[in-house]
């Protein structure tokens, strides 16, 4: 059998959130160990099963390692990168966003779309001067960020955990007349879906074995 050179990610940003995305739809929270494994060669390092029968158990052991080790990095808040050559930068003020925006960041909150969210977040930097900077207007979703780092992703992801109930709730005194504050409010409260309130990634704790741990407590 030919060799196959393994590329094993040092950092979560050498992860693609495409990649994330992709293994989250095909490997449930309560996949077997074996499956989640094998899915996760081959997302994440290209692994096919032919490839994947004739590593040895203790390389699959270490390889997944890696990968977790990776995945459990803390990561405090990117606010700016760059991709293909546009840099971007997370929305300086929260005070500009506009009360659609706010739905749609509500709408994105799920696996699926959330190069989707990103693209509310995360804009094309029209301006800078040393630490500040200035972002273009929302234009709709941004393709090309389901090639972003997937470590930039989350670290929105925990910024909002971090920030909580109150800044949701200010958020939405600011954005609203009252009588639709309270409806946007009880909508959040019914459907559980508050992008502030439910978030996509819990930071805190990780299990430090097997991948399945680590998909049950990432999991959008």
């Amino acid at each position: 059998m030919i060799k196959k050179e393994i590329r094993i990610p040092e950092s979560i940003n050498d992860i693609k959130l495409s990649q994330w995305q992709k293994f989250t739809s095909i490997v449930e929270e309560d996949a077997e160990e074996e499956f989640a494994n094998r899915k996760a060669l081959e997302i994440f390092y290209d692994i096919d099963g032919k490839h994947y029968n004739g590593l040895k158990i203790s390389d699959i052991e270490k390889i997944i390692g890696e990968l977790n080790n990776a995945l459990n990095q803390k990561i405090t808040l990117i606010r700016r990168f760059e991709l293909d050559g546009i840099e971007y930068g997370f929305i300086p003020d929260f005070d500009d966003i506009t009360f659609g925006e706010f739905v749609d960041m509500d709408k994105y909150n799920n696996t699926k779309d959330y190069h989707k969210l990103m693209s509310i977040l995360y804009r094309p930097i029209a301006s800078s001067y040393k630490d500040t900077y200035k972002v273009r207007e929302y234009e709709g979703s941004n393709e090309k960020l389901r090639e972003m780092p997937l470590g930039v992703a989350l670290s929105a992801a925990n910024f909002f955990f971090t920030i909580g109930l109150q800044l949701t709730i200010n958020i939405l005194k600011s954005l609203t007349p009252k009588d639709q504050e309270q409806k946007v409010k009880q909508d959040l409260a019914i459907n559980g879906l508050g992008i502030l309130l439910s978030t996509p990634y819990r930071m805190e704790t990780f299990s430090n074995s097997d991948l399945s741990q680590i998909l049950k407590q990432i999991r959008l």
